[in-house]
C-alpha cells in the first residue's frame, strides 16, 4: 500500500492526502490503524470506497477474495446499498485468479 510506505518515511498527512487524492481524515484513520498494526474493518473498507466514489465520480467494480471482513452479512448489506458499486468475489481458492498470490509466492521464495 502506498500510504504505508509514506507513513514509514514520515510523510505529513496533508501530503499523503494530496498525493493519494483522499481526505486528511482518511489518512489519519489509516495512520492510526497502521501504527496500531491493525487491519481495515468493514466500516473502514466502506469509508474508503465511498471516498473513492466521491473522487472518481464513476461506478466502481471490485474483485475481492474471501477475506473475512469482506464476506460478512454487514459488508453485504453495506455493498448492496450502493448502486454504483459492483462486487465480484473470487472462488474460495483461486490463486491463479488472484495476482497478489504470485507476489506472496515470490516474496516467500526470497
Amino acid at each position: 500500500m502506498q500510504a504505508a510506505t509514506m507513513f514509514e518515511k514520515s510523510v505529513p498527512t496533508a501530503q499523503i492526502a494530496y498525493d493519494l487524492r483522499v481526505s486528511e481524515k482518511s489518512v489519519r484513520l489509516w495512520r492510526r490503524r497502521w501504527t496500531a498494526g491493525g487491519t481495515f474493518s468493514e466500516d473502514d473498507y466502506i469509508a474508503f470506497l465511498d471516498q473513492a466514489h466521491q473522487r472518481l465520480r464513476a461506478p466502481i467494480v471490485l474483485i475481492w477474495d474471501n477475506l473475512n471482513t469482506r464476506v460478512g452479512h454487514h459488508m453485504h448489506a453495506l455493498t448492496t446499498a450502493r448502486p454504483w458499486l459492483t462486487v465480484t468475489r473470487l472462488p474460495a481458492y483461486a490463486p491463479n485468479l488472484n495476482p497478489t498470490e504470485g507476489v506472496w509466492r515470490w516474496m516467500n521464495a526470497a
